[in-house]
């Protein structure tokens, strides 16, 4: 419960995240709208409007951008524009019908890519748990199988 605590005393944010030594998140579930972990030094930030989100595109090298319907997929070269960031790997951010959002973000070393297929099993998971959450909060099996998810997702 203690991950879950922590981020949801950010008023933008539902659920998840496991900060490790960089402290950038590597699953949030946000509210509404959707986030964007840019470079180890500059932390989280969010992102409203797709103009924000070509900005970022640009600046981060990334090579496809898909903004179609719900969902939004950023897929980031090796070599970031900016060579002060180590940003690589791809960012997936999926939009439910019911406003969630789910942001699963590879890890900034090349050599995560495990990581990264651990999360994308994860946020299914962790979607589902969460519509139950709101539908009965004080369900402890939608609690465990959150964090099951965020365990799944985060190796720890």
């Amino acid at each position: 419960m203690k991950t879950l605590d922590k981020v949801l005393a950010r008023p933008w944010v539902l659920a998840a995240d496991d900060e490790r030594g960089e402290g950038n998140p590597i699953m949030v579930v946000l509210k509404d709208g959707w986030d964007f972990a840019d470079d180890p030094g500059c932390g989280t930030r969010g992102v409203d409007t797709v103009r924000e989100a070509e900005e970022i595109t640009r600046s981060h090298n990334i090579i496809e951008a898909q903004h179609q319907s719900n969902d939004v997929s950023l897929v980031a070269t090796e070599e970031p524009t900016d060579p002060a960031s180590d940003f690589s790997g791809s960012h997936t951010v999926r939009r439910e019908d019911n406003g969630l959002a789910v942001a699963v973000l590879s890890g900034y070393n090349r050599h995560e890519r495990a990581t990264y297929a651990r999360q994308m099993a994860a946020a299914p998971i962790l979607l589902r748990a969460l519509r139950v959450l709101q539908a009965n909060p004080n369900d402890p099996r939608a609690h465990r199988t959150a964090l099951d998810a965020i365990a799944l997702a985060t190796d720890v």
